[in-house]
């Protein structure tokens, strides 16, 4: 009997104990989830206030508060405006000379003619290049105003493709003090040359010389199509188009007769027949063209 009073004695005591111990694990909880509380809040009070501005826009203001209506208005005091500074680069778009470009022949101003004669050109070329140069001389003979003394066709012959492009980054450090505009233009029959070695020799020189003028050119033509020649032309076309460069476009002025009509098919370009002696080379009619094409073009470089 005393040993199950005792047992059940003892019995009470664990409970006691182990109620005691629940309740101070409850207290402790509630503690910890207050001070976590505390601490959540005062952390997100603190980024509230780094996030807010050391000072609100005096604009901003403006647009916070009423629009007051009761009372009269007043003029308004004026506000100081800032001129805002020019840019310090202007945007242009490419110069292109193609067979549209040949109506404003007739219409250049004398003014004008004469600006563009002072200019000094260059162009390295073979013999597309002297029926270009003989349709220049015969627009001076006719008329003295197209004065083109300064403008210079030097034959530098047919040595490849390659060798034409590099022939124009020597000849450029060799003329650069003489010239003012310098170009090159490449042979209908250099139908495997390389648009990138050609672009990126033009780029070059561009960056290299940025006070020359440089004039990039399309390929010239023959009365057949070359798949060649037009995927050659088409880049030149298509660089000119997202880039500030000059192009006379010698492709597209031959394959358009004098009524504009156009000459192959689709995008096979050939040179209309009529400009032509042999079906590559430019008779006298087709020198005249492209020789006032590049009228046109140095009246556009001379602004």
């Amino acid at each position: 009997m005393l040993n199950n009073n005792w047992e059940a004695q003892i019995d009470r005591i664990n409970v006691y104990w182990l109620g005691l111990i629940l309740l101070l694990l409850i207290i402790i909880n509630i503690g910890l989830g207050y001070l976590n509380f505390s601490r959540d809040n005062a952390r997100k009070i603190n980024q509230r206030k780094r996030d807010l501005p050391e000072a609100i826009p005096t604009k901003v203001v403006a647009l916070l508060l009423p629009t007051p209506t009761s009372l009269p208005s007043a003029s308004p005091t004026p506000i100081a405006t800032q001129t805002p500074h020019p840019t310090q680069t202007t945007t242009r778009s490419s110069i292109i000379i193609n067979h549209n470009s040949l109506t404003n022949f007739e219409v250049i101003p004398d003014n004008i003619l004469v600006k563009a004669a002072t200019k000094r050109l260059v162009v390295r070329h073979a013999s597309v290049g002297e029926n270009i140069n003989s349709g220049l001389n015969s627009l001076q003979a006719n008329n003295k105003k197209y004065n083109r003394s300064n403008w210079i066709f030097q034959n530098r012959g047919n040595p490849g493709w390659k060798a034409k492009i590099d022939d124009l980054v020597n000849q450029t450090d060799i003329q650069t003090n003489e010239r003012d505009v310098l170009t090159m233009k490449l042979c209908y029959i250099d139908t495997d040359a390389n648009w990138d070695y050609y672009r990126i020799a033009m780029e070059g020189l561009m960056k290299q010389y940025p006070n020359k003028i440089f004039v990039w050119w399309t390929m010239p033509i023959m009365t057949t199509t070359d798949t060649n020649r037009n995927k050659f032309n088409a880049n030149v076309r298509a660089y000119a188009q997202s880039h500030q460069i000059i192009l006379f476009d010698i492709a597209d002025i031959e394959s358009h007769d004098p009524t504009g009509r156009t000459s192959g098919t689709g995008d096979n370009e050939a040179m209309y027949g009529g400009y032509s002696v042999d079906g590559g080379h430019l008779n006298s009619e087709g020198s005249l063209r492209v020789a006032k094409g590049i009228w046109v073009l140095m009246t556009k470089i001379s602004g």
